[in-house]
């Protein structure tokens, strides 16, 4: 059974004629980094292998619905031309161009509603929600930290936040007073993954691969829902 890296020729010579240069680079681009991170036998590449590649916080949402586009394509025409079963692509959940959480909260008092909307959450989405609201960090800062990231020393509590595009990196300060439901939360959820590698991700979906965005703004979306 072939590679992603193995049809990526074939899959450009036979798109040749149909496609316009700029859009065959673009394929060929992703193509090459969904090779590099899907290293296997098409056979054995799942959707939650797909979801987890594109939930690199560090590219942008209309860049992971691209690469998305591109290996639907090239697993399409793999199963016409014989070099595999099936689509995974078909199964993954699609990519939110907002890398915002929905508005609006339900109606009310603002800070009222929003807190009982987090309350309502399950873990790790409230603990999520709930460093959002205290911190002001973006959605994709918050969903990119590993445990490495956490510090919770006395005095020197906060989160290294990783700037992808400009390749800095920044301090998130965590108080008693500024952040305490975070702070809580941080604890509690640490103690759970003690043990765990610093890089593996804060915050892990059921499947074991870092929480997306789609993801997050699933469960936000339906708790606001409940809430009428």
């Amino acid at each position: 059974m072939p590679t992603i890296a193995d049809l990526i020729a074939p899959f450009l010579a036979d798109r040749h004629r149909r496609l316009r240069p700029n859009t065959l680079r673009a394929y060929r681009a992703d193509l090459v980094i969904a090779a590099a991170h899907l290293d296997l036998p098409l056979d054995q590449i799942t959707p939650q292998a797909i979801e987890a590649f594109l939930a690199d916080p560090a590219i942008a949402p209309s860049t992971a619905r691209r690469r998305a586009a591109a290996l639907s394509r090239l697993f399409q025409w793999a199963v016409r031309e014989g070099y595999g079963r099936s689509n995974p692509c078909n199964l993954v959940e699609p990519i939110a161009l907002e890398r915002r959480l929905p508005r609006p909260v339900p109606a009310g008092d603002p800070r009222t509603d929003v807190a009982k909307v987090i309350a309502a959450a399950p873990q790790p989405y409230r603990l999520i929600f709930t460093l959002l609201r205290e911190t002001g960090m973006r959605v994709g800062e918050a969903l990119g930290l590993n445990l490495g990231d956490v510090t919770l020393e006395p005095g020197r509590e906060g989160l290294r936040v990783r700037e992808a595009k400009n390749k800095t990196e920044r301090v998130v300060t965590l108080g008693p007073n500024s952040t305490p439901k975070s702070l809580r939360g941080l604890r509690a959820h640490l103690r759970d993954l003690a043990g765990l590698p610093t890089t593996t991700p804060l915050f892990s979906s059921n499947r074991g691969t870092r929480v997306s965005y789609a993801a997050a703004q699933y469960q936000w979306t339906q708790r606001c829902a409940k809430a009428g």
